[in-house]
């Protein structure tokens, strides 16, 4: 059986089971398996560059936003600090130039000039859903999308004897990743 779309994965995860009373189940599974993938890789494919325009202190994260690379504006980078150091910092002066994620928003000490910011970072991996039958993780790591939903099954069927073994090849997988 060819491992490549939303469907593919749902069959082949009900084979695997052979257990047609999770059927309805399965998408469940595989959104848990997706929160562990966008909690744990940090792969090349994640990598994603922006920019935006700057108006105030604050700037809303990009939409698929998961773990800030770089940001910076005229090639001068910020210095990624707790939220409660950068609220402690004056607002006032040219340096250090300091940045913090809080509430959906990157927060910038002093609060720069209006302009345009650089962001690189991580995204978060596109879901699979009937609509978007497939991303690149899928494709690339078609095993690690079975093992790690299987995972999630096993777990909600409390199935000792096999969790540990099929939990443990999903973080084989990953670790290859």
């Amino acid at each position: 059986m060819t491992l490549a779309t939303y469907s593919d994965l749902t069959a082949a995860v009900g084979n695997w089971l052979n257990r047609s009373d999770l059927t309805a189940r399965i998408p469940e599974f595989i959104a848990l398996a997706e929160a562990e993938f966008n909690r744990t890789l940090r792969t090349i494919d994640m990598e994603a560059r922006s920019t935006a325009t700057l108006t105030g202190e604050a700037l809303a994260l990009p939409d698929d936003f998961n773990g800030l690379r770089s940001i910076s504006q005229d090639n001068n980078f910020f210095t990624l600090v707790s939220s409660q150091d950068l609220f402690n910092t004056s607002t006032t002066g040219s340096a250090p130039r300091l940045v913090a994620i809080s509430d959906g928003q990157f927060f910038f000490r002093p609060a720069p000039s209006s302009g345009t910011v650089s962001i690189a970072y991580y995204a978060t991996i596109p879901p699979l859903t009937t609509g978007s039958p497939t991303n690149w993780l899928m494709t690339k790591h078609p095993d690690l999308y079975l093992f790690a939903t299987l995972a999630q099954a096993e777990f909600y069927g409390w199935n000792d004897d096999r969790l540990p073994l099929v939990k443990a090849r999903t973080e084989e997988l990953i670790d290859q990743i």
